[in-house]
Order: structure tokens, then sequence, then C-alpha cells
């Protein structure tokens, strides 16, 4: 992962796999190993799935998230789910 922005970043990734009918067969998390991306800086890191990954060998499909938060930022609270067509609802 590079961060070539301007700033400073804690980086989380999340990955969902799904089978042909769009059942979740398996979904694992990672991050940058050292909790942030400095600007300009490249690191490595692994999704790991500890627990939801006996059906990987049924994936058809995989759904890829990307969570960033300013390194030093504080964050604005919890996200509800979006409705269709709207953007998701921050609560302070």
């Amino acid at each position: 992962m590079d961060n070539n922005g301007f700033l400073k970043y804690e980086v989380g990734v999340a990955v969902v796999v799904s089978d042909e009918e769009g059942n979740i067969v398996a979904a694992g998390s990672g991050g940058v190993k050292l909790g942030s991306l400095g600007k300009g800086e490249r690191d490595t890191f692994t999704i790991k799935f500890p627990s939801v990954y006996r059906n990987f060998d049924k994936a058809k499909t995989f759904m890829v998230t990307l969570e960033t938060l300013e390194k030093g930022a504080k964050p604005k609270g919890p996200v509800t789910a979006a409705a269709p067509n709207k953007p998701p609802a921050r609560h302070p």
C-alpha cells in the first residue's frame, strides 16, 4: 500500500468473499503493520481470514473496502448503514 498523499493515515482493509449465489464464504481484514502510514510511505500487509474461511473453495466474487483515518484526528462518531442511493449517516 502506498500513501501518495500529504497526510499520515491509519489504514484498514476488509475483504468479503461470496459464492455464486451471493452467500458469504469468507471474511477477513488487515491493515498497515505499525498503526499508520506516513505521507510518501509504502508498506505491505496481510489480510487474515481467522474464522470465516471454510468454504473459500466456493468463492466466486469479492468486495474490498478501505477505511482511512487521518492520524491524530478524532473519529466523527459511529456510521450507520446507508439506505439505497443515500450516503451513510454520521453521528456526533
